[in-house]
C-alpha cells in the first residue's frame, strides 16, 4: 500500500508544482519586460561598441551646440524615437577637442605626411591674413605620437570612431527628417569644430568677408564664340571677259590648282549690267581667300594687267517695282445700280474722283494713311530706283502727308514725276526725292478713288471750263451723298456717269442737268434734254 500511496501523492503534486513554477517564471519574465521591453540583451562584444545613446549625445554636443554665426549656444532638445529611448545605458560624453583628436589620429594613419603638408600650407596662408584664428598643430603632433607609441590602440580606436561616425550620420539623417522645420541644413556643416574653424578662417581671409572695404572681383572679359578663322566668307571682284579663260585655265586647271593649294572655291558669273565684264567670287575662310588672291595676283601681275585690280565689289539686288494692275487693285463702280459715292477730288467740272463710303474697306483708309505717315517719316525709308519706271506704285509726299500714288511719267531734267493719287484722286507733279518705295503690306487695301466723267455734257466755251463752273460743282457736291450710275465708258476704259445729288429727304439734283441749267455746260447732242428726277 505504501508504494501505491506515494505514487498517488506524486501524481497529485505534479500539477501543483507546475503551477508554482509557472507563477515564478511569469513573475521573472514580467520583471525582465519592465527593464528590457525589446528583449535585447547586450553581449560582451556589443558592450564594447558605442550605443545609440552615446551617438545621440555626441550628435547633440556636435550638431546643435553651434549657431550659424559661430557663437556657442544652448543645445536644443531632440525628440528621440521610442526604439532609441528603450536602450538604457550610461551616456558617453565626448568633447569636441577629443573627437577632433581622434579624427586627426585616423587621418594621420591613413594619409601619412600629406596632412601635415596641407595643414602647414593652410597655416602659412592663414598667418599672412589679419585677424585670423591660428591653426592648432598640437593635434597633429599628438596624433603622430599616439601613432608611434600605441599603434594597436589607435587601430582599435580607428574602428570605433568609424563606427561612431557612421552611426552619427544615420542619426543625423533621422533627426533632419524629423526636425527639418527647426534646424538649418548648415547646422550639419557647423557640427564639426574643425570644419567650423576652417570655414571661419576662410571667411575672414576672403576678399569679401562682410567687414566692408573688400575688393570687387570683376569677371574676365567675354570672348566671341565665333571663330573668324573658320567662318566662310565671299569675296567678289571684277575681271574682263577676255581674261576669264586665263583665270580658269585649260579644262579648269588653274581654278583646280587654286582650290588644291588654298582650299578656296572660285566661281565666275555674269556681270549684272555689263556684258564685257565678269564677276569672280572666292568662297572660303579669310585665310583661304587671302591665299587665293595672292595666287591670282601672281597670275595677273598689276603691271601687265592693270585692269585686274582685285578690288572687292558688291552688287545689290535689283529693287522690284509694283506695276499697276487696275482689275486687281482698284475699287470700281458697279454697273446697273446706284453706287453710293462721295466726291473726293474735282479735276474739272465734268472730271471727278469718287469714293464709296459704304464699302467695308473704306474705314481702313484713315488707318492706312496714319501708318504711312509714321513709316515714311523716318529718314532711312528707301527711295525709288533711278530712272523711275512708269506705272510704278509708290508713296508720294504731298500737303504734309504720304499717299499711295502711281507714276505716270518722269522729267529727268527737273527731277520730277507726274503722279496720280490712288486713294483720294487728282494729279500732281512731285519731286522724285519725295517718292518712296511702297511696302507690301500697304498694298492690301484696295485703291479707294474711282475716276469718272460726267456723261453727255461739254463746256459752253471752246476754251474750256470757266472757274464759275468749277466752284459750282465744288459747292453742290461738298458733303453730299451721290447716287452714281454708269452710262458708258471712254476709249481708255474710264466710266461715263450720271450723278444724282441727295441734298435732302425730298430733294434730288441731277448734276449733269444742273450744270446745263446754270449755263456752264451743254448737251453733246443739240435738242436733247435730260429730265430732272423728282421724288413723289
Amino acid at each position: 500500500m505504501a508504494p501505491s500511496h506515494t505514487r498517488q501523492v506524486l501524481i497529485w503534486s505534479i500539477p501543483a508544482l507546475a503551477v508554482i513554477f509557472s507563477y515564478f517564471w511569469y513573475r521573472r519574465k514580467r520583471h525582465e519586460s519592465k527593464t528590457d521591453p525589446g528583449d535585447k540583451i547586450q553581449t560582451a562584444s556589443e558592450s564594447q561598441q558605442p550605443t545609440k545613446t552615446e551617438i545621440e549625445s555626441v550628435t547633440t554636443n556636435r550638431t546643435f551646440s553651434r549657431s550659424l554665426s559661430g557663437v556657442d549656444s544652448a543645445p536644443i532638445d531632440i525628440v528621440i524615437p521610442p526604439k532609441l529611448k528603450a536602450i538604457k545605458s550610461n551616456p558617453v560624453v565626448i568633447s569636441d577637442e577629443d573627437l577632433d583628436l581622434e579624427i586627426e589620429k585616423i587621418k594621420s594613419m591613413r594619409y601619412g605626411g600629406s596632412i601635415d603638408m596641407r595643414k602647414s600650407n593652410s597655416s602659412s596662408e592663414s598667418s599672412s591674413t589679419n585677424k585670423q584664428t591660428p591653426v592648432k598643430k598640437s593635434s597633429f603632433v599628438m596624433a603622430q605620437k599616439a601613432n608611434e607609441e600605441k599603434p594597436l590602440s589607435v587601430t582599435t580606436e580607428n574602428a570605433k570612431v568609424d563606427k561612431m561616425i557612421s552611426n552619427n550620420n544615420e542619426v543625423q539623417r533621422q533627426n533632419s527628417e524629423r526636425d527639418s522645420a527647426n534646424h538649418s541644413p548648415a547646422d550639419v556643416m557647423l557640427a564639426s569644430p574643425s570644419l567650423s574653424s576652417i570655414s571661419d578662417n576662410h571667411s575672414e581671409g576672403s576678399n569679401d568677408s562682410g567687414k566692408g572695404g573688400s575688393e570687387v572681383v570683376t569677371p574676365p572679359p567675354s570672348r566671341s564664340l565665333v571663330n573668324e578663322s573658320t567662318t566662310l566668307n565671299i569675296y567678289e571682284f571684277i575681271i574682263p571677259q577676255s581674261l576669264v579663260g586665263k583665270l580658269i585655265g585649260k579644262h579648269g586647271s588653274s581654278v583646280a590648282n587654286i582650290k588644291d593649294k588654298t582650299g578656296a572655291q572660285v566661281l565666275v558669273r555674269k556681270h549684272p549690267t555689263n556684258n564685257k565684264l565678269k564677276v569672280c567670287s572666292l568662297e572660303g575662310t579669310r585665310n583661304e581667300i587671302d591665299s587665293a588672291l595672292k595666287l591670282i595676283r601672281d597670275k595677273f601681275p598689276l603691271k601687265r594687267f592693270p585692269e585686274v585690280t582685285l578690288e572687292q565689289v558688291s552688287f545689290l539686288p535689283e529693287v522690284p517695282t509694283v506695276s499697276l494692275v487696275p482689275d486687281h487693285l482698284h475699287l470700281k463702280l458697279i454697273e446697273g445700280i446706284n453706287n453710293d459715292t462721295i466726291v473726293s477730288c474735282v479735276v474739272a467740272p465734268n472730271h471727278l474722283f469718287l469714293q464709296q463710303p459704304a464699302h467695308p474697306s473704306f474705314p481702313n483708309l484713315n488707318i492706312l494713311t496714319g501708318y504711312m505717315n509714321v513709316c515714311y517719316s523716318e529718314a532711312d525709308s528707301p527711295l525709288l530706283p533711278t530712272p523711275v519706271p512708269e506705272n510704278t506704285i509708290c508713296a508720294a509726299f504731298s500737303e504734309d502727308s504720304w499717299y499711295r500714288a502711281v507714276v505716270l511719267s518722269t522729267d529727268s531734267e527737273n527731277a520730277t514725276a507726274y503722279v496720280k493719287f490712288l486713294d483720294f484722286g487728282g494729279y500732281s507733279y512731285i519731286e522724285i526725292s519725295k517718292l518712296r518705295q511702297i511696302r507690301g503690306d500697304f498694298m492690301s487695301l484696295p485703291f479707294q478713288a474711282a475716276e469718272c466723267f460726267l456723261a453727255n455734257i461739254k463746256p459752253v466755251e471752246e476754251t474750256g471750263w470757266r472757274d464759275e463752273a468749277f466752284n459750282a460743282v465744288v459747292e453742290m457736291t461738298k458733303g453730299a451723298i451721290i447716287y452714281t450710275q454708269i452710262v458708258d465708258y471712254t476709249e481708255e476704259g474710264i466710266p461715263l456717269v450720271y450723278c444724282y445729288l441727295i441734298l435732302g429727304p425730298r430733294q434730288v439734283v441731277f448734276l449733269n442737268q444742273e450744270l446745263v441749267n446754270q449755263g456752264h455746260a451743254e448737251w453733246l447732242n443739240c435738242g436733247e434734254e435730260a429730265a430732272g428726277v423728282t421724288v413723289a
